[in-house]
């Protein structure tokens, strides 16, 4: 790996929660831990007539877990590809709290439009396992697919 001129903390909450594909997405990544975006939630949306991926989007009252990653130039260039940056999806600053308290400062990736849309089952499978790999509570992810999927819910949670 080069050497990186400066080190970014990244706030993942959908498939680069799991561990092992961000081995291979960006290698000499270090998983930080666990922290919250406050005022979000997680859905997923598609920005045509495909399946859905993940996005934030602001929630008042509502909080996402995820994983702070500490990341070099090379990985967000990485991510970037990865992401559809610019297209897909933007990259923003926000704060978010790890487990001891402690904000951070970290980049985000969040959609740039798009409607609610289910996920498809890989896609699902891979964030449900980086639940499991970072030790979050599985029932956000479920409720997440629950909101986006039944039209009664996504009239009162949106």
């Amino acid at each position: 790996m080069t050497e990186l001129s400066e080190r970014y903390l990244y706030f993942a909450y959908g498939a680069n929660l799991n561990q092992s594909a961000m081995s291979l997405r960006c290698p000499g990544a270090e998983y930080v831990g666990r922290a919250r975006l406050a005022q979000y939630r997680l859905v997923f949306r598609a920005k045509s007539f495909g399946v859905g991926v993940a996005d934030v989007v602001p929630r008042d009252g509502r909080a996402v877990w995820g994983a702070l990653w500490e990341l070099g130039d090379d990985h967000i260039r990485s991510l970037d590809r990865f992401e559809g940056y610019p297209h897909l999806y933007t990259r923003e600053r926000v704060l978010v709290t790890d487990d001891r308290g402690i904000d951070h400062m970290a980049i985000v990736y969040k959609m740039t439009g798009g409607h609610l849309a289910t996920p498809g089952y890989f896609y699902y499978s891979t964030i449900a396992e980086g639940y499991r790999d970072c030790g979050l509570p599985d029932s956000q992810l479920m409720r997440a697919y629950i909101e986006t999927d039944n039209p009664e819910k996504r009239m009162t949670s949106d």
